[in-house]
């Protein structure tokens, strides 16, 4: 049995990522050592001590469980991008919510979907030319299911997101223009970048996620990786991103992911 020691950086997804992926191979470890890289705190976050409290819950939440130790130690550093897929590790299933979701069902009588506003991973201008489809496709499910969003009405101008600022948007004012408001819950928090989320309701929307229908989750930002933990998830993505590609490749029982329009489009339909 072996041991493995890693400092990763310190988003959600980055936490999530490392969960899904070593519970496909964490047999073969006595101990998976967790950190979170305090540099990227610093630079990124400005080590507010908000988001430092909200990390220090989420590793403890993802990292207690043998064989997995989360501390404050620094270990070898990983990028997970080009770390993870030299493993060839290929998960098939990684349902957490048992550990993840808490708070109260919303007992709606009616099927609902999740659809998720922040967009990280795409280009601006190519979601937007062809996204005229995708919005008659939602405005249709909406008369079969509810529609839920969760997520933020603004992307606040943190150092990450002005650094990405062609590939991370928010399409919150485009799903309230498209989709009745009879058929919307609008569970979404004003805005969040610099905000810390809050914990309960952090938790709350993993309970939501998991009871939906389906989760939309464009891109492979945060909100991905926690549909994924816990939901079904209809994705579509662009460019090269290594993990995603992997998630992919291994067809992820409750993922599907895709860099075609079409398909992305046709599997919406298909709920119809």
């Amino acid at each position: 049995m072996n041991n493995i020691d890693l400092t990763i950086a310190a988003g959600i997804g980055d936490n999530l990522i490392i969960r899904i992926f070593f519970d496909a191979v964490k047999e073969k470890y006595n101990e998976i050592r967790i950190s979170h890289n305090k540099k990227v705190i610093e630079f990124w976050r400005d080590n507010n001590p908000t988001y430092k409290t909200f990390l220090d819950k989420l590793g403890n939440t993802l990292f207690t469980e043998a064989p997995y130790v989360f501390d404050y130690e620094d270990h070898t550093i990983w990028d997970l991008s080009s770390v993870l897929p030299t493993m060839e590790i290929l998960p098939s299933v990684s349902n957490l919510s048992n550990i993840l979701c808490a708070g109260n069902s919303l007992n709606l009588n009616e099927e609902y979907i999740v659809i998720t506003t922040k967009i990280r991973g795409i280009s601006k201008p190519l979601f937007f030319g062809v996204a005229a489809p995708f919005w008659k496709i939602l405005k249709n499910l909406s008369q079969k299911y509810k529609i839920v969003i969760l997520g933020e009405r603004e992307i606040e101008n943190s150092k990450e997101n002005i650094y990405n600022r062609s590939t991370i948007f928010n399409i919150y004012d485009q799903i309230i223009a498209n989709i009745s408001s009879d058929r919307l819950i609008d569970l979404s928090v004003p805005a969040l970048g610099i905000t810390t989320p809050e914990w309960a309701k952090f938790q709350q929307d993993f309970l939501i996620m998991k009871e939906a229908k389906f989760v939309i989750a464009f891109g492979f930002g945060g909100n991905f990786w926690m549909a994924l933990s816990v939901a079904n998830v209809i994705s579509y993505r662009d460019g090269i991103e290594p993990i995603s590609d992997a998630i992919e490749n291994a067809g992820f029982k409750t993922a599907f992911l895709t860099k075609n329009w079409l398909k992305f489009t046709q599997k919406l339909e298909s709920y119809l």
